[in-house]
């Protein structure tokens, strides 16, 4: 069983907080809902989520003000039982962190065979598209956790 999820993006600013977001809500109500974080490999350690990004947030009724991008550590690897990367990147990231945990990773976009490329300073359009992205991808891992 998966009870531990991590998220992984560039800054942690944007694509990782959107879907540490979208699978809090998705997987809320499950008698044993998953614990989620989300973290960078190459955080903005200390910033917020992107303004265009906490934006589209809102306009779904969720609310990630209170998050502060993170730099992806070993221990966080240790911790999870599935990483979800957005790009094949962030793969990368990872093995240079330790090859054993690159069993865990799969991309979000698996269950789509698609990649979530990041929207910073792109707009509200792009962090709209992503964000939707990310909402379809999210569902395709929620129906597999139980």
């Amino acid at each position: 069983m998966i009870n531990r999820i991590l998220l992984l993006c560039t800054a942690n600013i944007c694509r990782s907080p959107m879907a540490e977001a979208v699978f809090h809500r998705a997987t809320g109500g499950q008698r044993r809902a998953p614990e989620i974080r989300s973290a960078g490999v190459h955080a903005l350690v200390g910033h917020p989520v992107a303004e265009d990004a906490q934006q589209v947030l809102e306009g779904r009724g969720l609310d990630m003000s209170e998050h502060r991008a993170t730099q992806l550590t070993p221990e966080m690897l240790a911790w999870a039982d599935l990483v979800l990367i957005m790009e094949e990147a962030q793969r990368s990231a990872v093995r240079a962190i330790g090859s054993a945990y690159v069993g865990k990773v799969m991309r979000l976009g698996h269950w789509a065979d698609s990649e979530i490329t990041d929207p910073y300073l792109q707009g509200l359009d792009a962090c709209e598209q992503t964000l939707q992205l990310i909402e379809a991808s999210v569902a395709g891992w929620a129906g597999r956790l139980h």
